[in-house]
């Protein structure tokens, strides 16, 4: 649910979240959440460009911070050169965390406007965390270089371990219709997932290793008005593991009259253990504007075909099908989604799922996620 305009003067309110019954009766799932409120807040800009706050249960995507609190978070320009962000509160978790629930977040990123670069300092500390309070810095950058090369990406210190977390950078670049990207990321586990992190319960193990994931890649795709013909190559190299995964990849993307959508990949992945050597497929389609449909009616489809070069539980592939269709209705207030999905791979034997969303928005046109 979403009401008011999130750039314009005033008060807003947004809201998401879900819930579900089991129809079989079974207690296989007692232990599991029948729903969640993943977002829901008020929000308060004083002027356009000018302060803004929010109040609530709310993702913060800013800096260091990537993750939902049930807080406050405030942002206001200082200067025309200046912008300060600042949020406070306690991890948004569900019961399954809920030894986290006494922790308590606070941070804040001083960004500065350069011009042709913007750049920030971020700090973010989590108290209440055992056996230390977790403590970070993180540094981020976006700067346009000449010849209209794009450079971006950030750093993050672990202030307890006294090492860094975490590395990502990214550049690319045109050459006439080509563009080119390359990529450098490099993760210590160890420091990004410590005991006092907020990232999910499910990844945090990693922090219990001394593992270090290098990825080196890079693209490049010749992009026309009608359609983008391109190839990606990336290594993963894990230094304990003493392992190395080469993902190399061609995609095509057609787009017709703005009326459908159709993209087309085919991937391999040469790895050293046999579930890292696998030959990838995958196919999507958008179809909008069609005729003898209505024009706000979007269907769209998504398949994904793995086959592997060595058997995993007897089982030599997987596949994964997803189908949409969205539209507006009763002056565009609304938007319905119904979408459903189907799965089976190595470690399922299948996975069937639907559901069915109502948007209202009043007809701003500010549906989908705005945390």
């Amino acid at each position: 649910m979403d009401y008011g305009r999130p750039l314009a003067p005033g008060l807003t309110f947004h809201a998401h979240g879900w819930g579900r019954q089991d129809l079989s009766g079974s207690d296989v799932f007692d232990d599991r959440s029948d729903g969640e409120l993943l977002y829901g807040y008020l929000g308060y800009t004083f002027f356009p460009g000018g302060p803004g706050v929010r109040i609530g249960r709310q993702i913060i995507f800013t800096g260091l911070m990537d993750e939902r609190i049930d807080g406050l978070s405030f942002k206001s320009p200082i200067s025309q050169w200046m912008t300060l962000s600042a949020y406070g509160g306690a991890p948004a978790v569900d019961s399954t965390y809920k030894d986290r629930r006494e922790q308590r977040v606070y941070g804040c990123r001083m960004g500065f406007n350069l011009g042709d670069a913007e750049t920030g300092l971020s700090f973010q500390t989590i108290q209440n965390a055992e056996p230390d309070d977790d403590q970070r810095i993180g540094l981020d950058l976006y700067t346009i270089l000449p010849a209209d090369i794009i450079f971006s990406g950030f750093s993050s210190l672990n202030l307890v371990s006294n090492a860094w977390a975490e590395h990502s950078y990214e550049m690319k670049f045109r050459v006439k219709d080509i563009e080119i990207k390359s990529m450098y990321q490099r993760i210590q586990f160890q420091d990004l997932f410590s005991e006092g992190s907020l990232k999910s319960s499910p990844f945090r193990f990693l922090g219990e290793t001394d593992e270090i994931l290098t990825v080196v890649g890079g693209d490049a795709s010749w992009q026309r008005p009608l359609f983008e013909i391109g190839a990606q190559i990336k290594n993963y190299a894990y230094d304990q593991r003493s392992e190395s995964n080469i993902y190399s990849a061609g995609f095509f993307n057609w787009t017709a009259w703005d009326m459908a959508e159709i993209s087309l990949e085919c991937g391999l992945m040469n790895g050293d253990s046999p579930q890292n050597r696998f030959t990838l497929g995958r196919s999507a389609v958008k179809m909008h504007s069609l005729p003898f449909l209505p024009q706000s009616l979007i269907m769209s489809a998504d398949f994904i075909y793995v086959k592997y070069d060595e058997p995993i539980y007897e089982k030599k592939d997987s596949m994964t099908a997803i189908v949409n269709c969205s539209g507006r209705f009763f002056k565009n207030m609304f938007e319905v989604i119904v979408s459903a999905d189907y799965s089976k791979d190595p470690y399922f034997d299948r996975d069937i799922g639907a559901s069915l969303i109502f948007l209202y928005d009043g007809g701003s046109g500010a549906l989908g996620a705005q945390p």
